[in-house]
């Protein structure tokens, strides 16, 4: 309706709604306000929304039959889970002309979308929280830029078809594998980065933090892999995806 400004948690949590369009006027979608909508096939929201937060924890999860989104520019944060285990396969904006102003996209918000095809709006973004788009199969497009500063554990585990796993050198924080299970000829590193590094020993690439006591992800090793003497700690993730027989 008009005017209408909040959509409250569990609104249509289980319902059969089939599409959405959401009123300029929304500012708010509360936790788990749509979750389990396994008929909800679109959601499209407005040139002129009012939404910048979409962080209701959950709140279009399990939506197994959401193929598309379109989502306005001026979206700022996507919380936790959000489209979890959706079916969305193309994500758009409201203005096609214009860049998106997403900063923040919270832990597990699109883990599991399995048919996401791209997400080309991480341009302006700083936060990428934990396995944000872990078990994203399909995703060909999803470049992370230079003013990203954290870069959450297995955030893009498993999205195999990215052609690049970049870390840009303005992250300072990282507290696990943000890339695990691709090969190692994807990965890039930003020049300058003055908290961690990566080495390259026979085609396999080793991420440590400056002083070498936390290792944090390693890309393309087989066989046995041997840690270095000044290991103490290993990070989540660090070496998921590879084919190790053995470590030492």
């Amino acid at each position: 309706p008009a005017g209408l400004v909040t959509v409250g948690s569990y609104a249509f949590a289980d319902s059969g709604i089939k599409a959405l369009n959401v009123p300029a006027t929304v500012t708010t979608i509360a936790a788990s306000a749509f979750e389990n909508a396994t008929g909800l096939v679109s959601i499209t929201f407005t040139n002129d929304s009012k939404m910048l937060n979409l962080t209701g924890a959950s709140a279009f999860k399990n939506t197994t039959a959401l193929t598309t989104l379109v989502m306005p520019n001026t979206l700022k944060n996507i919380g936790a889970s959000v489209f979890e285990n959706s079916a969305l396969k193309t994500v758009t904006l409201t203005d096609p002309t214009a860049h998106s102003e997403l900063k923040t996209i919270g832990a597990k918000a699109f883990a599991n979308c399995s048919r996401l095809e791209a997400f080309d709006y991480l341009g302006n973004t700083t936060n990428i929280g934990d396995y944000a788009f872990m078990n994203c199969y399909e995703l060909t497009a999803a470049a992370v830029a230079e003013g990203l500063v954290e870069l959450g554990n297995m955030a893009f585990a498993f999205c195999n078809k990215l052609p690049v796993a970049n870390i840009p050198s303005t992250v300072t924080t990282m507290v696990g594998n943000p890339y695990a299970g691709l090969s190692a000829d994807k990965v890039t590193f930003g020049a300058g980065n003055d908290l961690f590094t990566m080495e390259n020993v026979g085609g396999v690439i080793t991420i440590y933090d400056i002083d070498k006591l936390v290792i944090y992800g390693v890309f393309g090793a087989t066989g046995a892999y041997t840690f270095a003497d000044s290991i103490r700690n290993v990070a989540p993730g660090a070496l998921a995806g590879n084919a190790i027989a053995s470590v030492t």
